[in-house]
């Protein structure tokens, strides 16, 4: 199932038209594909070893799910995916749930894509993000959230603490959230900051972080989306992120059903 790639011109397709769920022939090979990965990577032996490594590599199956077509399945072919629809991608969230994978998938291959797809100025970055060059995680955007930004000519000044960012310590590039009083919420793009952030393990293994972004400068290039674009991003977000993690969670229930029974 590798990734194709369909806009070397460098020119998106950024109409709302719906993509189609795959038909029954392209699932199957979908599924046969992700099945045989997570039968032939998958031990719970080795998993735990894993997850209790002083270092653990958060990137070791990244590229493996790039060349597989995972990180590409949910974006049309215009941006260089494979044309698959959301429930496409929660259909292989739940396969490859079995596996029991700690890298950041959803949060950089559902969450941060939904992000770089929605406007022109993260063309580059979601090429990158399809085939496994760089992993890109949203940082803020939720209820619990408070990052805010300045604008300058020229510069945005960035301010604020965010607690508990699934994947950020794994990636290379966050998609930062901030809100204005006056202009609303904006979306700025920057290179991931290790001594920004305090790196920890959730319960399962899988990285994340809390990051101060207090006194960050950026440059007005760094904007990804701002106002109502951003506000439109964001609800795809919110809903591809609930669909995702709920697929994620019914993979393992049903893994765990199938080891017990």
């Amino acid at each position: 199932m590798p990734a194709q790639r369909a806009h070397a011109s460098g020119t998106r397709d950024n109409s709302r038209r719906t993509t189609v769920n795959f038909d029954d022939t392209a699932k199957a090979a979908i599924a046969a594909a992700l099945e045989r990965y997570v039968a032939e990577r998958s031990d719970l032996a080795a998993h735990c070893e894993r997850i209790s490594a002083d270092v653990i590599d958060y990137r070791r199956e990244w590229q493996a799910l790039a060349d597989l077509g995972v990180l590409a399945l949910p974006f049309k072919e215009s941006m260089g995916g494979m044309g698959g629809s959301a429930a496409d991608m929660a259909d292989a969230l739940q396969t490859l749930a079995a596996g029991l994978l700690i890298e950041p998938l959803i949060e950089c291959g559902v969450l941060a894509g939904n992000v770089l797809k929605t406007g022109d100025n993260g063309a580059a970055a979601l090429d990158d993000l399809i085939i496994g060059r760089t992993i890109t995680v949203p940082v803020g955007g939720r209820c619990c959230d408070d990052i805010r930004y300045d604008r300058t000519p020229g510069s945005i000044r960035l301010s604020g603490i965010v607690r508990v960012v699934p994947g950020a310590a794994a990636a290379d590039e966050w998609l930062i959230v901030a809100a204005n009083a006056a202009t609303g919420r904006s979306i700025v793009r920057m290179p991931a900051d290790p001594a920004r952030q305090v790196a920890f393990r959730l319960m399962d293994g899988r990285g994340a972080a809390d990051i101060q972004l207090d006194g960050i400068v950026l440059s007005d290039a760094s904007l990804v989306l701002q106002q109502a674009m951003a506000d439109r991003a964001l609800a795809l977000v919110t809903a591809s992120a609930v669909c995702a993690y709920s697929a994620d969670a019914v993979g393992v229930m049903r893994a765990l059903v199938a080891t017990t029974a």
